[in-house]
């Protein structure tokens, strides 16, 4: 017998009851209601509180009355015979007689066959004590002789009690001798108690059934898809049952909208390997929004378009639509870089000949489309100058379309990377990448591609600014490297122009504490190189030198920008 009917056989047959579910917030201690609900005798009744912001145990006790017997109306003419001149209706069929009053006058034949679950008792407002639902939930029990059922996350109402405890220690002290206020209700009202610490099975329910949804397509597929679900679910939403849920509603949208179009993709394996990192990146974008803890598992990940779907109400327009199709289809080519890197380890360590090496260069490179959003950039950029070369020395002849591809598609990744001023440098720290860009051709493609996507965001340098709610932020980090896309003329102007940014620049890094964010490589940054020219200006000759004796004494990013 598993545990959804253990706990239905237990509430048919036993009377005057109280099972206490009990488990960790998201692991499905609701859901696992639900479900015994569904088990119970036909002849039970199940009167469902949720105490999530409960104020008041008379706001319990109206809706325990009312979903035993209706409205105050219907209660009180049956209840109160003879009172019916006394009943005075107000707004929504309501009365003004007490319902502490009516309560005491059912009886225990009313609520016989009638099972009271009580949910998220720790979720219940600061004005409703715990001792007052346990007490209810007592009376439930031997004043009306009906089974309760109580639904909780133990740690929570611990920690709960660990701050009333604190701010009432004399009296608490005298009171329950230092026992916590649930542990003595426990002994007193829970007569049997059921811990959740693993909801693998339920989850796998839930993915199941969203995922019969499909009709469309083969069991192989649904198979892949069910697993690479769950498999995530364990890694990277910690038995969290309503993360699931969220994520299945974002997991549902993208499938129909692209995954399962690429579906019947020959290679399996790499279809259900480029799923997977999909709904990795989904699954972490899902947890930034819900504002969810990220664990160390958790892989990484900025895809615009996940971010901006769930940032645009969970939708994506046509283009967007459009674009994350394309994205998907590239992953599922990643199996050619793979092949790629196979035929290099074979040529060199293996007995792959000059003929089949060429032979597998066409048939993987050639067949690679260099599309912005891909994945080719997986390796460093001197890895395809090595394919290219070896090529070139075996057929006398030279692939120059794709090496012309290769290198646009390089340089707009490194800026891209300078763009997005994360903290990652796997093209900035790209040796082969950098000294192509000493070639003047690809250093100018380079300078239009920095050019192409600042004015893409910034209009001009107040857009810059004014992007950020204190002009401070854009000075911390590699949000700094921003100033890079703007010309030291222009930033010259914003010194001169701009007395606000001027005195919160000199603010900012004459400070000692500024020190310590390292900006030692970084001065060559636009923003302070233009800092400089500004001080240099014939005007300033004067501010200059009042400037260098004041910071002369301060160990700050000023000093070593000016001094030192």
């Amino acid at each position: 017998m598993n545990k959804i009917d253990t706990i239905a056989n237990f509430l048919n047959k036993k009377s005057k009851k109280c099972l206490a579910i009990n488990g960790s917030w998201g692991i499905g201690k609701t859901y696992l209601w639900k479900q015994v609900e569904k088990k119970l005798s036909k002849d039970k009744k199940v009167v469902y509180i949720d105490l999530f912001g409960k104020e008041s145990y008379k706001q319990i006790l109206e809706e325990i009355v009312v979903s035993l017997h209706g409205d105050y109306n219907k209660i009180t003419k049956t209840t109160f015979k003879g009172l019916e001149g006394l009943v005075k209706s107000i707004s929504g069929g309501l009365i003004d007689i007490d319902s502490d009053a009516i309560f005491s006058f059912l009886k225990k034949e009313d609520f016989y066959n009638i099972i009271v679950c009580f949910d998220n008792i720790e979720r219940r407002s600061d004005n409703l004590s715990l001792k007052e639902i346990l007490g209810l939930v007592n009376l439930l029990k031997e004043e009306k002789e009906c089974n309760v059922v109580v639904i909780f996350h133990e740690e929570e109402l611990k920690e709960q009690d660990g701050i009333l405890i604190e701010n009432n220690k004399e009296e608490q002290a005298k009171q329950y001798n230092s026992k916590n206020w649930y542990q003595i209700y426990k002994e007193k009202v829970i007569d049997c108690e059921i811990t959740i610490k693993d909801n693998d099975e339920v989850a796998k329910a839930i993915i199941k059934d969203r995922i019969n949804k499909y009709t469309k397509i083969t069991d192989e597929i649904r198979n892949i898809i069910e697993n690479i679900i769950f498999e995530r679910y364990k890694e990277q939403c910690n038995g969290n049952l309503r993360l699931l849920y969220h994520v299945l509603e974002h997991i549902d949208y993208f499938n129909t909208q692209c995954f399962l179009l690429f579906c019947k993709y020959e290679n399996k394996k790499t279809f259900s390997d480029a799923l997977k990192l999909s709904y990795i990146s989904l699954i972490f974008q899902t947890k930034k929004y819900l504002s969810i803890k990220i664990e160390e598992n958790d892989l990484s990940s900025d895809y615009h378009l996940y971010e901006q779907y769930l940032k645009n109400m969970f939708y994506l327009n046509k283009e967007e639509k459009y674009q994350l199709r394309r994205d998907f289809y590239q992953t599922l080519k990643i199996d050619l870089y793979y092949k790629l890197q196979n035929c290099e380890i074979e040529y060199l360590v293996g007995n792959l000949s000059d003929k089949q090496f060429v032979k597998d260069i066409e048939n993987s490179l050639l067949k690679i489309d260099f599309y912005l959003k891909n994945g080719m950039t997986h390796f460093p950029y001197g890895f395809y100058q090595i394919l290219l070369s070896t090529y070139t020395q075996i057929t006398k002849k030279k692939l120059s379309d794709i090496e012309e591809k290769i290198n646009q598609h390089y340089i707009e990744a490194l800026v891209m990377e300078e763009f997005k001023f994360d903290l990652n440098h796997d093209y900035r720290s790209d040796i082969a990448l950098l000294k192509l860009l000493e070639n003047e051709k690809w250093k100018d493609y380079y300078e239009d591609t920095k050019e192409k996507y600042k004015t893409s965001k910034y209009e001009n340098i107040n857009a810059l600014i004014n992007s950020y709610e204190n002009i401070e932020n854009s000075f911390y980090l590699e949000a700094i490297k921003q100033y890079n896309f703007f010309k030291k003329e222009e930033l010259v102007q914003l010194f001169k122009n701009n007395n606000d940014f001027c005195k919160k620049f000199f603010n900012h890094f004459s400070m000692n504490m500024v020190v310590s964010h390292k900006f030692d490589d970084d001065l060559n940054n636009n923003l302070f190189q233009a800092y400089l020219d500004f001080l240099d200006l014939d005007e300033n000759k004067i501010k200059k030198s009042v400037v260098l004796k004041y910071i002369n004494s301060q160990n700050s990013v000023l000093r070593k920008l000016l001094i030192e």
